[in-house]
């Protein structure tokens, strides 16, 4: 490896360096199963304790377009809500279909990354190619 930029810095580096590949089966190029996959093995899942007797808890939305991925979930400020940023992984504009009982009963709305509530989503939107949307899922 070399970092040679025409600048007054050393043009080499020193040391040990780690690579890391993950290789999947594919039957053809699709930008947005390459993009989740490289999100996924970058950010792996964090797994925290549950208590095995309790049931499984159920989240009240669900993504139904394939080519979107969550990017992060947490509560909101006031923890009365959850704020869900989704990526549409695709290299297209596709459309956001959801479907559960938070969107059933309209309490799924776009909001800004603080998580503060905007208009009410109520039917697919088209987001762009790589776009990221954040939404506040009322509880």
């Amino acid at each position: 490896m070399n970092n040679y930029w025409h600048t007054n810095y050393k043009a080499d580096q020193e040391g040990p360096v780690t690579l890391r590949y993950a290789v999947s089966p594919h039957l053809g190029s699709d930008p947005a199963v390459a993009k989740k996959l490289a999100l996924e093995a970058t950010t792996p899942l964090v797994a925290v304790p549950a208590d095995p007797s309790a049931p499984a808890p159920r989240f009240p939305l669900a993504v139904d377009s394939p080519t979107f991925m969550a990017m992060s979930l947490r509560p909101s400020a006031d923890g009365r809500a959850f704020v869900l940023r989704l990526l549409n992984a695709s290299n297209r504009p596709e459309n956001l279909r959801l479907s559960g009982p938070a969107f059933d009963r309209g309490r799924v709305f776009f909001c800004d990354v603080d998580g503060t509530e905007g208009a009410r989503l109520s039917a697919p939107i088209e987001v762009p190619a790589f776009g990221i949307i954040t939404l506040l899922i009322n509880r």
